[in-house]
């Protein structure tokens, strides 16, 4: 319970730029993966 919540804590610390950036990251490696896949 206490780890969670100083998860939580450290999510709120990060930039939200940064959260953005991953998000985009993430989505873009998964296009490729499927780009791959079509091949």
């Amino acid at each position: 319970m206490l780890f969670l919540s100083i998860m939580i804590l450290k999510v709120e610390e990060v930039p939200f730029c940064l959260l953005v950036f991953s998000l985009l990251h993430s989505f873009n490696f998964c296009l490729s993966n499927l780009h791959m896949q079509k091949q």
